[in-house]
């Protein structure tokens, strides 16, 4: 609530938690922050994960909770990753001589990606890989001002991406992809930035367009 980096004056500490089920191959032996998608084809195993986040009173809201869960599942050269989150926060709008009225804004978010190694000259691997994501909010104008109220997002947005991934080695990868975006503003209508979609932080308000955009990721 101020400027980003801040929680104000009120605060209460954020906890979060994830437990994963390893069937085959497990996806990890000992602990990591790391969540690693692609093992070159040297896996063959599922994993499926739940997690939770939770967090009380700030200046910005009253509560805020998170929960989902992901799947991981790598069979010889084919990978596919995916999770999806259900988001709720509460707030509360004062009005003079009136009690303060709660309320909480639901939202839905996740993602779909798959991908396949073909190996080739003995040790490079190009991956042709798709994924789509979706986020869902309100879409009404009352949530919508609520959703605004706590610095939530609103309305709809998608992208579909797809492009190929090509490594060198594990660790030095170069990879040309094409997104596909698309997104509805719900009653707030046009010139809101009621998501990513309609909004950058350089420009404000935008009517985001499709990328083509190449990367190099290099891991030492």
């Amino acid at each position: 609530s101020l400027g980003g980096n801040s929680t104000g004056r009120k605060n209460s500490p954020l906890a979060v938690g994830r437990v994963a089920l390893h069937f085959g191959d497990p996806e990890f032996t000992t602990y990591s922050i790391n969540h690693k998608i692609n093992y070159m084809g040297q896996r063959k195993g599922l994993t499926v994960a739940f997690q939770g986040a939770a967090e009380g009173e700030t200046d910005l809201f009253r509560s805020n909770y998170a929960a989902g869960a992901d799947i991981l599942f790598n069979w010889g050269n084919f990978n596919l990753d995916g999770e999806w989150n259900w988001l709720s926060r509460t707030g509360a709008i004062e009005q003079e001589g009136i009690p303060a009225r709660e309320f909480t804004v639901g939202e839905q978010t996740g993602h779909i990606r798959a991908s396949y190694n073909i190996p080739f000259h003995s040790h490079y691997i190009l991956e042709p890989a798709i994924m789509l994501m979706q986020y869902v909010g309100p879409m009404d104008a009352a949530e919508q001002a609520e959703a605004l109220a706590v610095k939530s997002p609103s309305g709809k947005e998608s992208t579909v991406d797809a492009g190929v991934n090509f490594y060198l080695d594990p660790n030095f990868v170069v990879s040309l992809h094409y997104s596909h975006h698309m997104g509805d503003a719900g009653d707030a209508g046009p010139g809101a930035t009621v998501n990513d979609y309609f909004y950058q932080k350089e420009t404000g308000a935008i009517h985001r367009g499709d990328w083509v955009g190449a990367g190099l990721v290099v891991l030492f």
